[in-house]
């Protein structure tokens, strides 16, 4: 039975092998639940010199995906040129037209520290 009350804090896991990580660093035996502090999320630091590159990388490959993202730009920018060829190669199809826009939108809107640590790439 689920408890019925859980504080914002906690989470629930159940592993369905006997003795097997949850990936908390805990051991959960599949005998029941098991209550786990939620481990702090680690907040990505951008350092100083770094971020005004990273707001100009973040403008132009948004620029890039929205305007030009059918055929690829903000990929090769990126320095992903397989991608780029494959947005090349589907061009014609207008798939790569609403991922480009959606990508562009979503590089806009995402945090600085989130592109950084998963888009950007330095120059």
């Amino acid at each position: 039975n689920v408890p019925s009350r859980m504080a914002s804090t906690l989470i629930t896991m159940r592993c369905r092998r006997t003795s097997a990580s949850c990936g908390t660093g805990m051991t959960v035996r599949s005998s029941g639940w098991r209550l786990a502090r939620r481990l702090p999320e680690e907040r990505t630091v951008i350092p100083v010199p770094l971020e005004a590159d990273v707001r100009r990388q973040r403008i132009v490959m948004s620029v890039l995906a929205i305007l030009l993202g059918t055929f690829g730009a903000h990929k090769f920018f990126q320095g992903r040129i397989g991608m780029g060829i494959l947005y090349m190669v589907f061009c014609g199809t207008g798939i790569p037209t609403i991922v480009g826009l959606c990508e562009g939108i979503r590089y806009a809107t995402m945090p600085l520290e989130r592109f950084y640590e998963k888009v950007y790439r330095p120059c």
